[in-house]
């Protein structure tokens, strides 16, 4: 493969990948959690904020967002300046967020960063590993 076609073909891997990290948040945050399945590897791991709380596994990291999504009302969504590095089946994205929900009837916003690392298989990039690293001091 020439240098131009790589360019090319690393371009649009990129594009997928923004694409599937707008995918799992519209699931989220319109309360369709259990659509995450398909954007979640097997080994999927959510490391909570200060890297705590480890979340293992597909199953349970969608029951996550379903209880998350049972006692929480997404007010406004925003995920922008997505930057996405790929090394042949492996993938690093971030973008910054903003996030206003209501929980336990109190308004809460919060904002910061969310990191994901994606593992290609069978021509599919799926999620394995995530984090969030607020810029507020909340999480």
């Amino acid at each position: 493969m020439d240098k131009m076609s790589k360019m090319s073909s690393c371009s649009e891997a990129k594009k997928e990948i923004e694409n599937v990290l707008k995918n799992i948040n519209k699931s989220w945050t319109q309360g369709r959690p259990k659509e995450l399945e398909k954007y979640f590897h097997s080994d999927m791991v959510i490391q909570g904020p200060g890297f705590q709380n480890g979340i293992k596994g597909k199953s349970d990291c969608v029951k996550h967002y379903e209880d998350f999504s049972i006692h929480t009302n997404i007010k406004n969504y925003k995920g922008s300046e997505y930057v996405v590095n790929i090394w042949d089946k492996t993938a690093v994205a971030s973008y910054k967020f903003d996030v206003e929900f209501e929980s336990d009837g109190k308004i809460r916003k919060e904002s910061g960063h969310e990191l994901y690392t994606f593992l290609k298989k069978a021509n599919v990039w799926k999620a394995v590993w995530n984090t969030i690293v607020p810029s507020n001091g909340n999480g």
